[in-house]
C-alpha cells in the first residue's frame, strides 16, 4: 500500500519524458552557447566609421560606438592633412582645392570592409557646408544597397549642412537617416537615444 510518504512508482510515459528531460538538459550549454552566438552576432553588425583632422570627430565616434557596443573604424588618409593643408583661410590650400572640385577623391590608405554590416554611423568634421571628400571616397568604395547609413559630424555649430545629399548620392541604395552635429557638451543618454533610433530599417 502506498502512503502519501511513499516514493511513486513511475509510468513508463513519464520514464520517458524524464529521460527527454535530462538529455536536453544536458545539451543545454551547447544550445544555449551557440544561440548566445547568434545574438552576439547579431549585436556585432553596427560600423561606426569616422574621418577626424583635429580629434573631435574622433572623440565623437568613439562615444557613439562605446554606447553601442560597434565597431570602430578610422578613415585614414594615405596622404595625411597638415596644418597647412587645413588652412580654409588659404584658398590654394590642399582642402580649399579639394572643397571646390567635386570629383576630386582623396585616397584613403585604409580600405574598410563594409559588407558584414547592417548599420553604418559614418562621422566626419564639416568643411564649407560639406563633409571632406575623403567621405566620397569611402562610400564610393563599397555597396550601400540596403544598409542604413547615419550621419554625424563634428563643426562650428552649423550643423551637417548639405553633406546629407552628398552622402545620399554617392551611397545609391542606403537607406539614409536623418543625422545630427555633435557637441561635446551633449550628455552621453543624448546621443545613444539619437543612434538607437537610426538603427531600424
Amino acid at each position: 500500500m502506498l502512503t502519501s510518504d511513499s516514493p511513486a512508482i513511475m509510468s513508463r510515459r513519464e520514464f520517458l519524458s524524464a529521460s527527454a528531460s535530462v538529455l536536453l538538459l544536458s545539451a543545454c550549454p551547447g544550445i544555449c552557447a551557440a544561440a548566445s552566438a547568434q545574438h552576439e552576432g547579431k549585436d556585432m553588425n553596427i560600423l561606426v566609421v569616422y574621418f577626424s583632422a583635429s580629434g573631435r570627430t574622433k572623440k565623437a565616434a568613439e562615444r557613439i560606438a562605446k554606447g553601442l557596443g560597434a565597431d570602430l573604424r578610422e578613415i585614414v588618409p594615405a596622404i595625411p592633412y597638415t596644418p597647412e593643408d587645413l588652412n580654409w583661410h588659404d584658398r590654394n590650400s590642399r582642402s580649399s582645392v579639394e572643397m571646390k572640385d567635386e570629383t576630386i577623391r582623396p585616397a584613403m590608405s585604409n580600405p574598410i570592409d563594409i559588407s558584414p554590416y547592417d548599420v553604418v554611423f559614418v562621422g566626419y568634421p564639416i568643411w564649407w557646408g560639406l563633409a571632406p571628400r575623403i567621405i566620397n571616397t569611402f562610400l564610393e568604395g563599397g555597396s550601400f544597397k540596403g544598409k542604413v547609413l547615419v550621419p554625424f559630424c563634428t563643426s562650428g555649430g552649423g550643423g551637417l549642412g548639405r553633406s546629407g545629399a552628398m552622402l545620399a548620392a554617392s551611397a545609391p541604395g542606403a537607406i539614409l537617416r536623418r543625422g545630427r552635429e555633435i557637441h561635446a557638451s551633449d550628455s552621453d543618454a543624448s546621443i545613444l537615444d539619437w543612434a538607437r533610433s537610426c538603427q531600424e530599417k
